[in-house]
């Protein structure tokens, strides 16, 4: 049986780089599309990825303001042809972002971007989301800017891939421990190393950016449910576990 072909958005990302180290350890996927705005050379590769561009991990460098150019388009769509699913942790940090911003590169890009890979033969998504997130058509308003952008983004993007036998994953989870790289949110990474706020990454308010990695690839690429689907940590926690215990079987 073939393996799986993975396309993975915001590849170098804090979360996305530990969603194309996931899918390149596992035997099950022959192929990493990584999605990035600019080819990310050898040895960075190996740093960001644990692989270069010879082990199974294809680079495609994408112009997102060029999304709309059909020509363009439809080299992107030979690029991520075979691909099973589509995972994007492409996004923008609500501190530092307006609201229309967030809907640019949140809804606007991760769509454009699905929506090609869908064409090109994906049936399967999955978005790194967050807590507080609300779909505006069925969970009503979410409070926050960050939960209003990313509500609308989840919509739209479960809207790509809503055949009979599709399915869209949106993660959500709440405080993110272990994540790779410079602090994402600065102090608030720092002070969740911390006792006794270190304690709750073993509760369903925290949650490890690699169970976050693991449980995405799981409901993209493994899971048969279909339709809409809303993980929040508990959920997501459940799907690394589903992962690691599958691999294992591999092996």
């Amino acid at each position: 049986m073939a393996g799986k072909i993975v396309a993975v958005a915001g590849a170098t990302g804090s979360v996305g780089r530990l969603i194309v180290q996931t899918c390149l350890g596992d035997p099950r996927i022959d192929k990493v599309i990584a999605i990035v705005r600019k080819t990310i050379p050898a040895e960075k590769a190996e740093d960001l990825w644990g692989s270069n561009n010879t082990t199974g991990l294809t680079q495609v460098q994408v112009d997102y303001p060029s999304l709309e150019d059909d020509n363009k388009n439809a080299t992107l769509r030979d690029s991520l042809k075979g691909a099973n699913a589509f995972i994007t942790g492409l996004g923008l940090y609500s501190g530092k972002s307006t609201e229309a911003e967030m809907d640019l590169v949140e809804g606007k890009y991760n769509s454009q971007l699905a929506t090609i890979a869908h064409e090109a033969g994906a049936t399967r998504g999955a978005y790194l989301s967050g807590q507080g997130v609300k779909q505006p058509a069925t969970e009503g308003r979410a409070f926050a800017m960050f939960g209003r952008a990313k509500g609308r983004a989840e919509e739209t993007l479960a809207g790509v891939f809503s055949g009979p036998s599709e399915g869209h994953v949106s993660a959500r989870p709440a405080a993110i421990f272990d994540r790779p790289g410079a602090p994402v949110y600065g102090i608030f990474d720092t002070v969740l190393g911390r006792w006794p706020f270190s304690s709750l990454r073993d509760t369903n308010f925290g949650i490890s950016a690699n169970d976050i990695a693991k449980g995405m690839v799981q409901g993209a690429l493994f899971d048969s449910e279909c339709g809409n689907i809303i993980l929040e940590n508990k959920g997501i926690k459940e799907a690394a576990r589903r992962y690691d215990m599958a691999l294992n079987e591999t092996h």
